[in-house]
């Protein structure tokens, strides 16, 4: 929640960022839950005893995600997700980002919001049960409903936000995928006709069943023809408004070109995932009407999976993964960041068909490699959100969560390994990377000991907890 709430530019107290932590951790730790308390646990009591007692913390997390929710809905009745200030101009001479720009929303909000809404209306399932203050219960029906309203929202902004980006192999894109592919060895006739019967039924089935807030374009249908799906960075311009009777408020224009970013896609893969998780399903937090979002986004998740798990392992002999660092097509920029990105679509494509430990062999070999070129921390890289300079100065948008994703991506691979050596490999790298990001802890101010962001926080906790 603290990233959802420095994403919306808020200024929190740490105790706040802290409490909004908690809830992505009691929806995935079931150690750390603060709904019941009568087992919360002692340690979860100490470690947030600044924000009150054992019977308050679960109430003031209440009214602290109520105050969120009522900041970040519009005039209109539209939930708002705003980039803000994480914004920045490419170019300082052509001035600051304009109040528009700022304005926009942006896919991490988008998806961090599905992972906050359904934390917090797991959270208040349970909650509501444990608690007899009648101000409470009030207050906890409006948040029910906002947290609501703000969820479908936020799945039909994602819904707008995937493109499908078709070209042609003598565009200069397409021959940055074929260089990407080919590593020097395959010629544009090759690896177009690999290309075509690896992704023949990958192309038909986007084109037969996509709906729901997407054009998906003619060039698609032809087989000569390159494409790329995911999720552009916000908005993509001309994108269809998505039919619903959930109270939302008009849907804004949006801005985006439809080109897809492996940063932002990621991110909508790991929002887009909790909707469909076993805790989602168990407690029935979806109503009908987002449930039939969540096929289409799931058609999508899917979908984007198994693009990008293919493009990474094109070559069977030697993945393109392996090319370190990554460099993308589109923006035609390159990164060991971009690597990670690929590496984390494809770990979550093993761990949905449930790999063999011969499946899982590489990308461990790539998650070690990342570590010794970035030095566990890669340089903070900056993108280029194509479409912003219709509003203003070409924005850019900065990610700097390399160590967190790479804990992340290890410890799912971990999850994974079935092989003695090379869970050995991970549980190594996945404590050389914690113990970076422990060092890098908050030394002084409010939010004393507090790892630098709510994701490096949960997945610290999900390391301890899996090794315990």
């Amino acid at each position: 929640m603290n990233r959802e709430l420095g994403i919306l530019g808020v200024s929190t107290s740490g105790a706040l960022a802290g409490l909004g932590a908690q809830l992505a951790q009691d929806f995935e730790i079931p150690a750390f839950r603060l709904d019941d308390p009568d087992t919360t646990q002692e340690d979860v009591q100490q470690a947030l005893r600044k924000a009150g007692g054992r019977l308050d913390l679960p109430a003031n997390l209440v009214k602290a995600a109520s105050d969120f929710m009522r900041t970040h809905t519009g005039e209109d009745n539209r939930p708002t997700f705003a980039g803000g200030y994480y914004f920045g101009s490419q170019d300082k001479a052509q001035g600051e980002p304009t109040e528009e720009q700022r304005r926009l929303g942006v896919v991490d909000s988008f998806s961090m919001s599905i992972t906050l809404c359904l934390a917090t209306l797991g959270f208040l399932k349970v909650y509501e049960t444990r608690t007899r203050r009648s101000d409470i219960q009030e207050t906890i029906a409006e948040l029910r409903s906002a947290t609501s309203n703000r969820l479908t929202a936020a799945m039909v902004s994602l819904l707008r936000s995937f493109t499908v980006n078709a070209f042609d192999a003598d565009s200069a894109q397409g021959r940055n995928l074929v260089e990407l592919l080919g590593q020097g060895r395959l010629s544009q006739r090759q690896v177009l006709s690999m290309y075509q019967s690896r992704f023949r039924a990958l192309r038909a089935a986007i084109v037969e069943s996509l709906s729901l807030g997407i054009d998906v374009q003619a060039g698609l249908k032809d087989e000569n023809q390159f494409f790329e799906c995911g999720w552009s960075w916000s908005l993509v311009q001309d994108a269809p408004e998505v039919e619903t009777d959930e109270p939302i408020g008009p849907q804004p224009k949006g801005a985006a070109d439809p080109v897809p970013y492996l940063y932002f896609t990621v991110v909508a893969l790991d929002g887009i995932q909790d909707l469909f998780s076993e805790r989602t399903l168990t407690l029935g937090l979806l109503n009908a009407e987002q449930q039939k979002l969540a096929e289409a986004l799931r058609l999508r998740w899917e979908l984007t999976q198994q693009y990008w798990s293919g493009i990474a392992r094109f070559d069977p002999d030697r993945w393109p993964l392996e090319d370190i660092p990554w460099r993308t097509t589109g923006q035609e920029l390159e990164s060991e960041y971009f690597s990670l990105s690929v590496a984390a679509i494809l770990v979550h494509d093993l761990m949905r068909h449930q790999a063999t430990n011969d499946g899982c062999s590489c990308p461990v070999a790539v998650m070690e490699r990342l570590v010794e070129r970035g030095r566990i921390t890669s340089r903070m890289t900056r993108e280029v959100v194509q479409g912003s300079e219709r509003l203003g100065p070409p924005l850019t948008w900065s990610m700097h969560d390399f160590s967190a994703q790479l804990l992340k991506r290890t410890i799912q691979l971990r999850a994974l390994s079935r092989n003695l050596a090379s869970h050995d490999r991970l549980l190594t790298l996945a404590e050389d990377v914690f113990g970076h990001m422990w060092r890098r802890r908050i030394r002084d101010g409010e939010g004393t000991g507090l790892s630098a962001s709510a994701e490096s926080s949960l997945w610290m906790s999900k390391l301890w907890h899996s090794s315990k």
